[in-house]
């Protein structure tokens, strides 16, 4: 979700709480989005995902989904807020300055010879397993722990990239 659609839609909701004389208030995005589009839901479950202050909970009753906000800490977000939700949650490509503690690329790599290895346990479905056995036996990976690994290593550095 762009920051833009982000900031339009901040402003729909924040009319919308501007009516109600509660601190905390439940919310539909039929409340403040007569068409009910997907970007209205997408900017409700970001800022939930983002901003646990903001959205204090979601839940569903008889098929509609509400979302409780904290009206005054709505009213404090800035743009810069909003933005960082956007670009956090939607591009699924944080950065690691906005996720502390995340290894850099270099740290995911082969391997050192001192480094130490820790068992996982995983359950995959069989025809999955005969897949990756097919590979093995093509030469591509030496076994299946090393495929694993591989898999997991490469799945982390699409979450990972530089500004």
């Amino acid at each position: 979700m762009k920051p833009g659609i982000m900031r339009k839609y901040y402003k729909k909701l924040k009319e919308f709480l501007d009516t109600q004389n509660e601190r905390i208030v439940h919310v539909r995005v039929s409340d403040f989005d007569p068409m009910q589009t997907a970007q209205a839901y997408y900017f409700l479950n970001t800022l939930a995902r983002c901003r646990g202050d903001v959205v204090i909970r979601v839940y569903r009753s008889d098929k509609v989904k509400y979302y409780i906000i904290d009206k005054e800490n709505y009213y404090k977000l800035t743009e810069d807020d909003l933005t960082m939700c956007a670009r956090m949650v939607f591009s699924r490509k944080p950065t690691p300055r906005d996720m502390p503690g995340v290894l850099e690329p270099e740290e995911l790599s082969e391997g050192e010879p001192n480094t130490q290895l820790v068992p996982i346990s995983v359950l995959i479905p069989s025809k999955i397993r005969e897949e990756i056995q097919k590979l093995i036996d093509g030469g591509y990976y030496s076994n299946m722990a090393e495929f694993v690994r591989e898999a997991i290593r490469s799945h982390l550095l699409k979450f990972i990239r530089y500004d």
